[in-house]
């Protein structure tokens, strides 16, 4: 595929995953709404695999919600993951209440896990 190397969210720096879902101005931004439950500088300092680790592996709750870190945080960096795609693929402008749709998606996995029923696999 044809895929520019610049990050379409800015058109200046180089696309890598950790700039994407994290070090991007507008991804800080993003990150920074939900009140992450970690100093700055530990969230903004580590490597992409600690940092995944780190805030996926948190019972610890952010700023916004009473869910925990380690739910709203995988949920968060799929939304942000889709918004990306939207805009590079052409199918949606910049402009969503990611924060209100992280935490929507948050609740339903939360809600699942807690009241969710196991059903038998069928072979």
């Amino acid at each position: 595929m044809g895929i520019p190397p610049v990050y379409p969210m800015s058109n200046i720096e180089l696309e890598t995953i950790i700039h994407a879902l994290r070090d991007c101005p507008k991804a800080q931004c993003f990150w920074n709404s939900f009140s992450p439950p970690f100093s700055s500088s530990l969230f903004y300092g580590l490597q992409l695999v600690d940092w995944l680790k780190t805030n996926y592996r948190s019972s610890r709750h952010s700023g916004v919600s009473d869910i925990e870190w380690g739910i709203i945080f995988p949920m968060a960096v799929w939304t942000l993951w889709l918004h990306r795609n939207g805009i590079v693929f052409g199918r949606l402008g910049p402009q969503r209440n990611l924060l209100d749709e992280t935490l929507a998606r948050a609740a339903k996995v939360a809600y699942l896990g807690i009241n969710g029923k196991q059903t038998p696999i069928r072979n």
